[in-house]
């Protein structure tokens, strides 16, 4: 049980520093033009955001109790306590499991089952895509290999392999439409890509997760069209990604020339670049990284070193001060509750018996009880009520 409640934590600590990174980046780094830059960002946060919670720095020191503290136990008030019968059951008469420790195992059932989902669903893309590369013979093209495929699926790269459909092996701008491929290839956006959907299956509860995969998306497509527009003019290359935008293709782990995001993209062709001063945006990282490192810190248990009694004989005998406090206390207790108790059932008595008025004056009157030197209760002169 405490492996699942851990569980339920991590998950809890590392989606909040997903969402924390995440709204960041679309509120202040999206819109800058340094693409290199937004691209370490999402790995490096998201990666982080994974670790933050196995990480505890000690920003708080708990003083533990030492034996100069015990001096004070004898300045304490005087304190009386129940002494209660308790019974014990057995532990095989007890059931195993309470109703809050089933219903997270439930909820942890729950979540494993769609990640595992998830899980498996990603692995079949790569398996078809692997499945692909073995089918079709591949030829070298610069540091990438090429493969004509008869699929109806447009160009697309995975890894070093760069995949042709039927529509672009034709094509006039099937230069161009390698070589923002091979942006993808050299640049490693397929290593990226994977880990963003594995991130994906195991938070598949996050509302921002559909933030994270946009964005890396996105920013693998700016960083592509940046180096793929130097060989045409812009203008050009916006002509070839409208003349791209309506293939579609279904496999997750692919990078695709023409995916939806057309009109950011167009927009980030013609963006001028970002002054270098803006930069300092990425400072605001810090923040992010102080709060999560002191959420985490704070779930941390501190083990407080026990510290060795130095005078014996000394705690020794503050202890025996507690006890002899403690039984003078239940003595006292103990014979007022007994003298109470031998009035009340003597009232009883004669109430019972309906003893003249005066005859109940007089025992009352013969009832007097105070404490001595030896602590005995006693009941002062009343009369009954």
């Amino acid at each position: 049980m405490n492996l699942a409640c851990n569980l339920i934590l991590y998950l809890l600590q590392a989606s909040i520093g997903l969402a924390l990174f995440i709204s960041l980046y679309r509120f202040t780094l999206a819109k800058l033009t340094f693409f290199i830059w937004n691209r370490y960002y999402l790995i490096a946060t998201a990666f982080s955001s994974l670790l933050f919670p196995f990480l505890h720095i000690d920003f708080f020191f708990i003083r533990p109790l030492t034996s100069e503290s015990l001096g004070l136990v004898a300045k304490l008030p005087v304190l009386t306590y129940w002494r209660v019968n308790a019974t014990v059951l057995p532990l095989d008469l007890c059931h195993p499991y309470s109703s809050w420790q089933i219903s997270i195992l439930a909820v942890l059932f729950v979540y494993g089952a769609i990640a595992f989902y998830h899980v498996y669903k990603l692995s079949a893309d790569v398996y078809s895509v692997l499945r692909l590369i073995g089918k079709y013979p591949r030829f070298r093209y610069d540091q990438s290999w090429i493969i004509y495929t008869d699929e109806q699926l447009g160009t697309c790269s995975f890894f070093a392999y760069i995949f042709i459909g039927k529509s672009d092996q034709n094509s006039s701008l099937l230069k161009t439409i390698l070589a923002h491929e091979q942006v993808h290839t050299r640049h490693g956006h397929s290593f990226d890509w994977l880990f963003i959907q594995l991130l994906g299956a195991l938070f598949w509860f996050h509302p921002c997760i559909r933030w994270w995969k946009q964005a890396l998306k996105d920013n693998h497509e700016y960083i592509a069209d940046s180096y793929a527009s130097r060989h045409s003019d812009t203008s050009t290359y916006a002509t070839l990604l409208l003349s791209v935008a309506s293939r579609k293709n279904n496999l997750s782990t692919l990078h695709y020339f023409s995916y939806g995001q057309l009109k950011s993209r167009i927009i980030m062709l013609h963006q001028p670049n970002s002054n270098t001063v803006l930069r300092v945006r990425f400072l605001l990282t810090l923040p992010l990284v102080f709060i999560l490192l002191l959420l985490s810190s704070c779930t941390k248990q501190l083990v407080v070193p026990r510290e060795q009694i130095s005078n014996p004989e000394e705690f020794n005998k503050v202890v025996q001060q507690m006890m002899t406090v403690i039984e003078k206390t239940m003595l006292e207790k103990t014979m007022l509750e007994k003298t109470m108790l031998e009035k009340t059932m003597l009232e009883k008595t004669m109430l019972e018996n309906k003893l003249p008025l005066v005859l109940q004056q007089a025992v009352n009157s013969s009832i007097e009880v105070s404490k001595d030197s030896s602590n005995t209760a006693a009941v002062k002169k009343g009369k009954i009520e």
